[in-house]
C-alpha cells in the first residue's frame, strides 16, 4: 500500500488478507486444543483486542517520524511476521487424530449394523440452527458497527465533552479485552451450556443498548458502555464454541469460514441504518 497509488485496490487486499489469518488462526487452535480450546481462543481473540487498542498509539508515533509510507512499511513488516509465527504451527497433534479416527471407526462400526443415508461433507449447512448462527453475526456486527460510529456522536448530542465522549470506546475495548479471557474460562466449565451461555450474554448486550437510551448521565453511560463491550466479547469463543456443537470437529472450518459471509454487510449496513433513523425521527420532532 505504500508503494500503490490505488487505495481501493491494496485496501481490498489488506482485508482479503487479514480475513485468511484471522480465519485460519482460529481454525488452527480448534484443531490443536482439545481440552482447553474455548480459553485458547479467549487468549487469542484478547490478543485481538490489545492490538487493536495499542496499535492508535504506536501508530500515531511512526507517522509523527516517518510519515504515512514509512509508517505503512513498518507496519507491513510487523504483519509480515504472522508468516513466521504460521511456519511454527504443525499438523494436527497425533491424539487429535486417533480421537477422530476412533470416532469414526465406531460409526463405521454403526453403519455396518444399520442402513445410513450418505451425508454430504457440508451437511452443517442444511441445519436451522447453522442458518440462526448466520444470522446472529449479521446482527452482532450491524449493532457492533451503530457502537464503533455513532458512540461518540451520541454522548456529545447528550451533552458530554468529546473526551468523556471518546472515552466510552477506550472503555468498552478494554472491557472486550477482559471479557473474551472470561469468557473462554467460563465456558470451559462443563456444567456450563454454551447456548445458554451464549443467549444470555447477547440479551444482556441489548438490555445495555436499551439503557444507554434511558439513562444519559456520564456514570450510567459509561457502565452501560462496559457492560456492552464485556459481553459483546462472547461473540468470540462462545460463538465458536455454539458453532463446533453444529458442526462437528469436521465440518467446523467449512462452517465457521461461511459464517463471516453476513458480517461484512451487517457491518457495512449497520451504521447508515441507524443514521437514517436517526435524521428522520429528529426531521419527526
Amino acid at each position: 500500500m505504500s508503494f500503490g497509488n490505488v487505495i481501493s485496490y491494496t485496501l481490498s487486499n489488506l482485508g482479503i488478507g487479514y480475513g485468511l489469518v484471522f480465519t485460519s488462526s482460529v481454525l488452527a487452535i480448534s484443531v490443536h486444543f482439545h481440552d482447553y480450546r474455548t480459553v485458547a481462543i479467549g487468549v487469542t481473540m484478547a490478543g485481538i483486542g490489545l492490538g487493536t487498542f495499542v496499535y492508535p498509539f504506536f501508530a500515531n508515533v511512526v507517522l509523527n517520524i516517518y510519515e504515512w509510507r514509512g509508517a505503512l512499511i513498518i507496519t507491513s513488516g510487523l504483519t509480515l511476521n504472522t508468516c513466521v509465527f504460521g511456519c511454527l504451527i504443525g499438523p494436527e497433534p497425533a491424539e487429535q487424530a486417533r480421537r477422530k479416527d476412533k470416532t469414526r471407526h465406531n460409526m463405521g462400526s454403526v453403519e455396518n449394523h444399520v442402513t445410513v443415508k450418505p451425508i454430504s461433507r457440508c451437511h452443517s449447512f442444511t441445519r436451522f440452527h447453522y442458518w440462526l448462527i448466520l444470522v446472529h453475526v449479521f446482527l452482532i456486527n450491524f449493532s457492533l458497527s451503530v457502537l464503533g460510529t455513532h458512540v461518540i456522536a451520541y454522548a456529545e448530542d447528550q451533552g458530554h465533552s468529546h473526551v468523556f465522549a471518546s472515552s466510552l470506546l477506550a472503555a468498552s475495548g478494554i472491557s472486550s479485552l477482559a471479557g473474551r479471557v472470561i469468557h473462554g474460562v467460563v465456558i470451559h466449565n462443563p456444567r456450563v451450556s454454551a447456548s445458554i451461555y451464549h443467549l444470555v450474554c447477547f440479551l444482556l448486550v441489548g438490555l445495555s443498548y436499551f439503557s444507554m437510551a434511558l439513562w444519559t448521565n456520564q456514570i450510567c453511560m459509561m457502565v452501560s458502555v462496559i457492560i456492552l463491550g464485556y459481553f459483546f466479547a462472547a461473540r468470540g469463543p462462545v460463538v465458536c464454541e455454539v458453532l463446533l456443537q453444529i458442526c462437528g470437529t469436521d465440518d467446523f472450518s467449512y462452517g465457521y469460514g461461511f459464517m463471516f459471509l453476513p458480517a461484512g454487510p451487517g457491518y457495512v449496513l449497520g451504521a447508515p441504518c441507524a443514521g437514517l433513523l436517526t435524521t428522520r425521527s429528529i426531521g419527526c420532532l
